[in-house]
């Protein structure tokens, strides 16, 4: 079985999991160690006790963690898939493919048209984030 069979497998079982399991399974799938993981705020020994649930993670380390995997906050805390914001990461990335694979005498006018709105759903992409990071900080 290739690699990146393994690495699909893992992020998906990871959407079912407990946080442990789920912070385990996408530190797999990312190919890191629970060091690389937590450096340089966390220590290994942290970031296994959040594996085995004997710790409770923090904001922060939520933050942290997240953003070392590639996953939103909330994906990594619910295991519940991005929803809008990876919708809209999605969009903004398929914009982004559009323009750079356009020929090479598109008008200014597509160009344009294109990066402004590339440009309103990285934007909204941001709003998004904010609150839904906000919502759960809420909770």
């Amino acid at each position: 079985m290739g690699r990146g069979v393994r690495k699909g497998r893992r992020f998906a079982a990871a959407a079912e999991a407990g946080f442990g399991a789920r912070l385990r399974a996408l530190r797999l799938a990312a190919g890191l160690t629970q060091a690389a993981l937590g450096a340089p705020d966390f220590t290994s020994q942290h970031i296994g006790a959040l594996e085995q649930e004997k710790a409770r993670p923090s904001r922060r380390a939520i933050e942290h963690l997240s953003a070392r995997l590639g996953v939103t906050a909330s994906h990594l805390r619910t295991g519940a898939p991005g929803g809008v914001t990876e919708s809209a990461r999605a969009v903004s990335d398929a914009l982004a493919l559009i323009l750079r694979s356009l020929d090479a005498t598109p008008t200014a006018t597509e160009r344009d048209a294109l990066r402004a709105a590339e440009f309103t759903l990285r934007s909204a992409l941001r709003a998004i984030q904010d609150v839904a990071d906000h919502a759960s900080a809420v909770r």
